[in-house]
């Protein structure tokens, strides 16, 4: 009975593993065969099949993330597995077969298309960026040397110096053309009387009169500019005489002028024994018929000593004529005394054989202000300082009759 049973387990033994495999292969989970990768988009996922339950769950491999990008957790593919060969051998020892479990290689990732890219975050970006970057060397700016430091200084100081002079020179010659320009004292308008206002009508209120009573005075009108004394010509004589004054003075009572007498011989023939005749007097009511005597008697006063002047030629005779203070003729005007000085001219001469004669008269005063061109009378008070330029214009008498 033992021995038959070694037997039958001996048979079973042997009978076992054909049975065993085939049982196995009814009760396995078929095992999907994927073909190969190719023109594919992941963009466009593909229904996979569903596989039927089995014992033991196959393992699905999780992809590794990259180690220096954090990504966050997206749904990610899975990767495709190796291509298996189906082998029809029946599995000796296994009860359960598992499925491969495929190895994804990093160097050969692909990544889908359309799909969702993982986007690193911002603080992992700043440090990867920070660590790669180095920083740029900043360039020292040049440093002067002490001694060009003074000699900038230096050349401040000279363009404040020169700038200043410039101004100080222009400020000096603005001061020098001020002082050097004429100036002109015009005299003050004398304001008119106020015009009266129109008479007051009854029940005028007093608003009225204090309006007409504080109306400003009516400015004066302008004075007239006075017309240019008429210049009177020379005598009709070949000789023509201008007098020049020098100074005029007054002491110990006399008044006296220095002179230049100058006279052109503008006739044909030579004046031969030329003798001048001069005197002074004073501006006053006679001085016409005053004049008109000194040349009446000149006509037999010695003169001076005689010259000669040639056809064209022109003599100067220099000297002095005076005048008694109490024999001047002085007129008040404003409170202040001045007079005017005449000085009549007589010339007397022979030619050929007749004797001829020349009268003419002269009126000294000071030099005339800008714009007019009548003479200044002297004023005795400024005297014994002098009185300035003069100058003479010829004066031509009124004839009586």
């Amino acid at each position: 009975m033992t021995g038959l049973f070694f037997r039958a387990s001996i048979a079973l033994s042997a009978i076992l593993p054909v049975v065993q495999p085939a049982a196995g292969q009814n009760g396995q989970q078929p095992v999907i065969i994927t073909p190969p990768m190719r023109d594919f988009d992941l963009a466009r996922p593909t229904a996979t099949p569903t596989p039927r339950p089995i014992a033991s769950p196959t393992a699905t491999p999780s992809p590794t993330a990259a180690p220096t990008v954090p990504v966050a957790p997206v749904p990610t593919p899975t990767p495709a597995p190796r291509r298996v060969e189906a082998t029809p051998a029946p599995m000796p020892a296994a009860a359960q077969t598992e499925a491969p479990t495929p190895v994804p290689t990093p160097a050969r990732t692909v990544t889908p298309v359309g799909a969702p890219v993982p986007q690193p975050s911002a603080p992992a970006i700043e440090s990867e960026l920070t660590r790669d970057i180095a920083p740029v060397p900043v360039a020292e700016l040049p440093t002067l040397p002490l001694w060009a430091w003074g000699a900038l200084g230096a050349a401040a100081l000279l363009v404040l110096g020169a700038l200043g002079g410039w101004i100080a020179g222009r400020r000096r010659r603005r001061d020098d053309e001020g002082e050097d320009a004429p100036t002109t004292h015009s005299a003050a308008p004398v304001a008119s009387p106020p015009t009266p206002g129109p008479p007051v009508r009854p029940g005028a209120t007093g608003g009225a009169l204090r309006s007409a009573s504080e109306q400003p005075p009516r400015p004066a009108p302008p004075r007239p500019a006075q017309p240019p004394a008429p210049v009177v010509p020379p005598p009709d004589s070949p000789l023509v005489t201008e007098l020049r004054p020098l100074r005029a003075a007054i002491r110990d009572g006399v008044v006296s002028i220095d002179f230049e007498l100058f006279i052109q011989n503008r006739g044909s023939e030579s004046a031969d024994n030329v003798r001048a005749v001069l005197t002074l007097l004073g501006a006053n009511a006679a001085q016409d018929e005053q004049i008109i005597g000194f040349h009446n008697a000149a006509r037999m006063a010695a003169g001076s000593e005689p010259f000669s002047i040639a056809p064209g030629g022109v003599y100067m005779l220099g000297g002095q004529v005076s005048l008694p203070g109490e024999k001047v003729q002085v007129v008040t005007v404003q409170g202040k005394p001045m007079f005017v000085p005449i000085v009549p001219v007589a010339l007397k001469w022979y030619a050929g054989l007749s004797i001829r004669t020349l009268r003419d008269c002269f009126m000294v005063g000071t030099v005339p202000a800008p714009g007019s061109d009548r003479l200044g009378p002297l004023w005795v008070e400024r005297a014994p300082g002098g009185f300035g330029r003069l100058a003479a214009k010829r004066y031509a008498p009124r004839m009586p009759g």
